[in-house]
């Protein structure tokens, strides 16, 4: 990781951010695989993080309280990260949770956040994680919806109109898969393949095979994580297959690109207007991505921003937003939810956020884009 201002340092298997905090403080409990198959969208994540924090403290933290930190590695296991929002919630006693990196880790711990009832802000695309309707639950981020539907546009544009899927079987490759079969319905576009394989299948020359005999006009690789998003990658470019790939948010990454080696360049990325270089003025999320980029790049010496980058940023903005009536008040977890729940056109780095009492969802749709890599460089593709 690139030097930092200040950092995270890594202390039994629980990451703390360098600096102790004080009885003032507003505590800020995070989530995230940072080591396991995980480990490259949590690095993503964390660099993030090193940004949003001293310009949410720069801008007056939360409540006129500064932002002080706790991470916790799930080590991209569930039951790691059952114990790490444990740890947090009961030992820590954070105010705000955002976690966990991934949507079965998420869903996993989703019990014991609940019963200590503190706000989390999801860092995970499974529409599963807020839906149903979770008193304490957040959606965080652009979602597969989000995704899906602006990738849904771009393949109705380009005239591709035979789909192929293939995704893992657990929690989040069964999210992509239901919301692929639903947002076709009536575009013209037709799912003509389904293909799935486990968390521990190193070679997909089976399912990419039965994939190259049906000719799709595009392949969906929405992997959970890098590593089987990239074998099944490579594999579509081993066996010939010259459809575009499509890849999520989550796949938008250098470390991604290295692991996908020969099929980087017939892959198309679903990215976030952060990563866009002539982002307009007139943009309602300009001002906010503008002072984000040059506090990343401050921070993160030689680092891209990416479709991770301003994940963890966004939820500290719009509590940043929220809690400046409450002031102090802010540390009583019913009060500070309650306030997220009025939260209305906020603008942010992912898109405009808005809740209420009975929706902790946000369409940020329109803060979702599509590029490619070119000779080291995000480039929007038309």
């Amino acid at each position: 990781m690139a030097k930092a201002k200040a950092g995270l340092a890594a202390v039994a298997g629980l990451i703390v951010w360098c600096g102790a905090a004080s009885a003032e403080d507003f505590k800020v409990g995070v989530v995230l695989p940072m080591t396991g198959p995980g480990a490259d969208i949590a690095k993503n994540l964390v660099y993030g993080f090193n940004a949003a924090v001293p310009l949410i403290n720069a801008r007056g933290g939360i409540g006129g309280m500064k932002v002080a930190p706790v991470v916790c590695d799930s080590q991209s296991q569930e039951q790691q990260a059952i114990l790490c929002d444990r740890r947090l919630l009961t030992d820590e006693k954070v105010d705000l949770l955002l976690g966990n990196g991934s949507t079965p880790q998420t869903l996993a711990a989703l019990p014991v956040i609940e019963q200590v009832g503190v706000p989390l802000f999801s860092m995970a695309a499974g529409t599963a994680i807020y839906r149903p309707f979770r008193k304490w639950v957040f959606k965080g981020l652009n979602s597969n919806e989000d995704q899906i539907a602006v990738e849904i546009e771009y393949l109705k544009k380009k005239g591709w109109t035979h789909v192929a899927i293939i995704r893992d079987n657990g929690p989040f490759g069964a999210d992509i898969s239901s919301i692929y079969h639903e947002f076709v319905k009536g575009t013209g576009l037709e799912i003509v393949a389904d293909e799935q394989y486990t968390s521990t299948d190193q070679d997909m020359t089976a399912q990419v095979t039965r994939v190259r005999a049906l000719k799709p006009d595009v392949i969906v690789d929405m992997a959970a994580t890098a590593p089987p998003g990239a074998l099944v990658a490579k594999k579509i470019v081993q066996l010939g297959i010259a459809a575009p790939i499509i890849v999520g948010t989550n796949l938008q990454t250098a470390g991604f690109v290295a692991l996908a080696g020969d099929a980087a360049d017939q892959i198309i990325y679903t990215a976030l207007k952060v990563v866009l270089p002539d982002l307009p003025k007139s943009d309602p999320l300009y001002d906010n991505i503008a002072a984000f980029d040059d506090e990343f790049h401050k921070i993160n010496l030689g680092i891209e921003m990416n479709g991770l980058s301003p994940n963890t940023a966004d939820g500290l903005m719009v509590t940043q937003a929220v809690a400046k009536s409450l002031g102090p008040r802010a540390l009583d977890h019913d009060a500070l939810r309650q306030a997220l729940e009025t939260a209305k056109d906020i603008p942010g780095l992912q898109g405009i956020w808005t809740y209420t009492p009975t929706s902790h969802e946000v369409s940020l749709k329109d803060g979702t884009a599509l590029v490619k890599y070119v000779n080291g460089k995000w480039v929007s593709v038309q």
